[in-house]
């Protein structure tokens, strides 16, 4: 795998409403707001929480910049 820097946007609430919501945000406003651009590395959802779907679940997302 390349070299990259990595970005890990931590995630609150439940995966299913809050993950779409967080990648939105990433994409429509820091990705724009940023210097940086989106590698050409998958991202990673890392579910660390147990129980995901809790109101108050925290999760991250990892995204490989440039």
């Amino acid at each position: 795998m390349p070299k990259s820097k990595w970005v890990i946007f931590e995630v609150q609430g439940s995966a299913p409403i809050a993950m779409p919501e967080a990648w939105n945000q990433i994409y429509t406003e820091w990705i724009p707001s940023n210097g940086y651009e989106v590698a050409d590395i998958p991202a990673i959802e890392a579910y660390t929480d147990p129980d995901s779907y809790k109101d108050d679940s925290s999760n991250q997302i990892w995204l490989a910049v440039k």
